[in-house]
């Protein structure tokens, strides 16, 4: 079972943005992401979180690839040309991760498994190289292994 950490106590604490449309898979990432001691704000699709974006600077970008009405990285590349990114880190959760367009993105593939999860967003997070320990890859490199 997941403790709740305070804030305070959490040097790698994050203000973080989930877009996922599927209700269930949002609803865990954001609980799970404010159990370990995170700020967490979520977007039901891609123009609701550029929305988001323009209203609020986060540490951490957390976006499916797959939605309705716009994709995760149209989302991305909308946010960068209106400058709203700063220095926020994206990562496109995904089970399409062969799909072109994420090649310059980093890659966490579906199905999630959630304490691996978790310790990829604290390596990420922390500075840490994420590909050494866990599956976030950088889309190029099979995510299905």
């Amino acid at each position: 079972m997941l403790a709740r950490m305070d804030p305070k106590d959490n040097p790698r604490h994050a203000k973080i943005l989930v877009v996922e449309d599927q209700d269930d898979v949002r609803r865990l990432l954001v609980t799970a992401l404010g159990i370990d001691g995170h700020d967490v704000d979520e977007a039901i699709n891609a123009h609701h979180g550029l929305s988001k974006l323009r209203e609020t600077r986060y540490n951490l970008i957390l976006t499916d690839y797959a939605m309705p009405g716009g994709t995760g990285t149209w989302m991305l590349h909308e946010a960068t040309r209106e400058g709203l990114l700063g220095d926020a880190i994206s990562l496109i959760v995904t089970a399409h991760s062969d799909a072109g367009e994420l090649a310059s993105y980093d890659v966490i593939p579906k199905p999630l498994d959630l304490d691996n999860f978790l310790g990829q967003i604290r390596r990420v997070l922390s500075g840490a190289d994420a590909d050494a320990s866990g599956p976030l890859r950088t889309c190029g490199v099979d995510a299905k292994a």
